[in-house]
């Protein structure tokens, strides 16, 4: 069964509340105290330092920005969940309601991602290629820069260990502290208080979409987390946390292959490809039919 919390202190509004506020000042001291020890270990200024791992300086630092972005994720997205869990005396065990997984739920789980990644790429092609006003298309090109920028440093693999590297920094850390964040405490939580389901799955959508900072991408996150947050309801987070994983490592892996040469590869790892209409449509089709089938929890 998905967890749905008890009447303890902050699981309620006001431990969302909670939760958002520790979330902003971590993403702001975390992000500037580790910044500021870790320019001094590296003989850097602290702006210099931030254009080093934000991919504007080459590509010499990639471990340090990959050490860094490490920690800052720990500090601003893993910390607010586990105190808010302690304040309320959660067990993280009792939160993901620790379980041997089923092959059918682990299947359908995988499937639905898999169904889900030719839509995400077409909906930021559309995003990209409409006309935007000549401000809002400066400021999304502007953030969409800085984010390539960033990735492409954390993305450059010589070897296998680097894949193996990035796949625990890009694929398994944020599938485990994203999806506690939203599917396991903000969307049980919006449940528990609204008694609804549909409007918590979209409410935590929508902030998990917005902390991205990514505008192209916006509606591909912001329906990935409808998705991730229908599989969290149905199978668990623990199911929700593999397919989290699943997308994620998906363009990792076809990142990697593309850098050792494999061109096929390249149209999983690159936004300005446009994936055909047909498939885009064949995967929503069958999500849809498979989120409304009778042997599927109606929502």
């Amino acid at each position: 069964m998905y967890y749905l919390p008890n009447n303890r202190t902050f699981w309620n509004y006001s431990g969302i509340g909670l939760l958002l506020l520790v979330l902003i000042i971590s993403m702001l001291t975390f992000s500037s105290a580790i910044g500021m020890v870790m320019s001094k270990y590296c003989h850097l200024g602290f702006a210099t330092f931030l254009k080093a791992v934000q991919g504007k300086m080459g590509y010499s630092y990639t471990n340090i920005a990959r050490l860094y972005n490490f920690l800052s994720f720990l500090g601003f997205m893993l910390f607010p969940s586990l105190l808010l869990l302690t304040i309320n005396r959660t067990r993280l065990k009792e939160l993901l309601s620790f379980r041997k997984p089923g092959f059918k739920q682990m299947s359908i789980s995988v499937l639905l991602i898999i169904l889900a990644i030719p839509i995400g790429m077409y909906l930021v092609f559309l995003m990209e290629g409409f006309a935007w006003p000549a401000l809002v298309k400066s400021w999304a090109n502007a953030l969409n820069t800085g984010r390539e920028s960033q990735f492409k440093l954390l993305l450059r693999m010589g070897d296998i260990w680097d894949l193996f590297i990035c796949l625990g920094l890009l694929a398994v850390l944020p599938a485990f502290c994203e999806e506690l964040l939203f599917r396991g405490i903000t969307q049980p939580i919006l449940m528990h208080k609204t008694g609804k389901v549909w409007l918590p799955i979209i409410l935590q959508a929508l902030v998990f979409s917005m902390l991205h900072f990514s505008f192209y991408e916006f509606f591909t996150i912001f329906g990935l987390g409808i998705l991730l947050g229908v599989i969290a309801y149905r199978y668990g987070i623990l199911m929700s946390m593999v397919a989290h994983f699943t997308f994620n490592s998906t363009s990792i892996i076809a990142e990697y292959l593309s850098q050792k040469g494999m061109q096929e590869a390249q149209v999983f790892s690159s936004n300005n490809y446009e994936p055909p209409l047909l498939l885009s449509l064949l995967g929503l089709l069958l999500i849809i039919f498979i989120i409304t089938k009778k042997t599927w929890v109606k929502l």
